[in-house]
């Protein structure tokens, strides 16, 4: 081992050499000469078309005429890195080696790398996943907060360090088959948070519709998507048992009074609000969506509806509160007890019913108002509603707990991946050579 030069790679083979990237692959290439007013079909791939894990979704086509100007130009073989926060740091880079098409466009936010012979597509390809590459490029970055990027001179002057041809395609390989199992578990693990997540919704639906007594006595609700419910309980539209989306009450608007402030990040996806942020009343007044402890509130735009994102507020630590104009707003009346209403926002049936009646754009649809105020609930009295939240409590908590472990396996098994690439590419493992196909035979 000897010394590299670069305090943050250390120690490094004798025989490797350290480069700056723009010695071995050109950076940002500029477009060959193409005819602009071609027809002919070419990938085109957005940001969404590019994984986590170094695939390219390369069904999208389009007329080269139509996107060779304004776009990113690559080829296949290249390397094309995201720029822009937080696909950056998410490591959202591919090796376009298996592009479709000869050349290909997509966008903006992407830096391409073209390797020259010095170096193996593949073994550059690790390098930007590599945790000394991405770490280095975050403390680069520019611009104002949610759109910073990473800029080209980093790339350019980012310092590699190269072994021969021979031992990079070594260790590109052992990588891929390294990482392939990797991907595979976090792959087992993801869906066993799916199915989670599945069992925490049929959970929440059942109880909510059927309540928690197996043997209740049942009976037709009049509502097709309902079915049969407990004898004893009510079918009410929820506008009559909550105010959806009250006015807000006689307030000092010009009151420096703090109270919190919920944007969408500050809700989750498992009924908790991070109350962290305050502000002055005359600020948040006007403009944003006004609530009070004790409501329920529910995102209405896509995704986040779909996601489940809404919470019963019985902990917002001010009275009164203020938040993102994308929020309906729920108040129980005496008829309900504030968390079964929320329970019945997170069931199936009040998420799919309002996926259905979305309305707007792709990317900007919005559950409506009038979906809220007609979706047809059903009621037990209020004490069997407190037992079922009590249940629901219960159950979900369990079901949380498991979620959050396996998350914490998808974060590790992620730290390990990132670790194992840098340990290659820096040369401090000894990665072993490939069999020959006779050895292997």
């Amino acid at each position: 081992m000897k010394d590299s030069g670069v305090e943050w790679t250390g120690e490094i083979p004798a025989e490797w050499e350290v480069k700056k990237l723009k010695y071995v692959a050109q950076v940002n290439p500029l477009k060959d000469n193409l005819d602009q007013i071609s027809d002919e079909l070419v990938t085109f791939l957005s940001m969404d078309s590019i994984s986590e894990n170094g695939t390219a979704d390369c069904s999208i086509k389009k007329p080269v005429s139509s996107v060779c100007d304004g776009f990113t130009f690559f080829r296949r073989n290249d390397v094309i890195v995201a720029k822009i926060t937080p696909c950056f740091e998410n490591g959202k880079c591919v090796f376009l080696s298996n592009l479709d098409t000869s050349i290909g466009f997509g966008s903006t936010e992407f830096h391409v790398l073209r390797p020259k012979e010095r170096i193996v597509g593949k073994f550059l390809y690790y390098i930007t996943k590599s945790e000394i590459f991405m770490q280095s490029g975050e403390a680069f970055m520019y611009g104002a907060a949610g759109q910073k990027r990473v800029p080209s001179s980093f790339i350019s002057d980012f310092p590699l360090v190269l072994p021969d041809a021979d031992e990079q395609t070594a260790i590109a390989n052992f990588l891929d088959r390294k990482t392939a199992e990797i991907d595979a578990l976090i792959a087992q693990k993801q869906r066993l948070l799916e199915l989670y997540e599945e069992e925490k919704t049929a959970i929440i639906n059942h109880a909510v519709t059927k309540g928690i007594d197996p043997n209740a006595e049942l009976k037709d609700s009049g509502v097709e998507w309902l079915g049969e419910i407990p004898v004893g309980w009510e079918v009410r539209k929820l506008k009559y048992v909550a105010q959806v989306n009250p006015l807000k009450d006689n307030l000092d608007q010009t009151s420096d009074e703090l109270v919190t402030f919920l944007p969408m990040d500050s809700i989750s996806e498992n009924g908790t609000a991070d109350c962290s942020i305050k502000k002055p009343v005359s600020s948040v007044c006007d403009g944003f969506t006004f609530f009070r402890r004790n409501d329920v509130i529910v995102a209405k735009i896509t995704p986040c509806f779909e996601n489940g994102k809404c919470v019963f507020l019985s902990n917002l630590d001010t009275s009164i509160g203020f938040g993102s104009t994308e929020f309906h707003v729920l108040r129980p009346k005496e008829r309900i007890v504030g968390k079964f209403l929320y329970y019945i926002t997170k069931s199936e049936i009040f998420m799919q019913s309002g996926e259905a009646f979305m309305y707007g754009a792709a990317g900007q649809k919005r559950v409506p108002s009038s979906f809220i105020s007609d979706f047809p609930l059903v009621l037990p009295d209020a004490d069997e509603q407190t037992a079922i939240v009590n249940f629901l409590n219960r159950k979900t908590t369990e079901i949380n707990a498991k979620i959050t472990k396996t998350q914490r396996i998808i974060e590790l098994q992620k730290e390990y991946r990132t670790a194992l690439i840098s340990e290659a590419v820096t040369g401090k493992i000894k990665v072993p050579e490939l069999p020959t196909q006779e050895a292997s035979a």
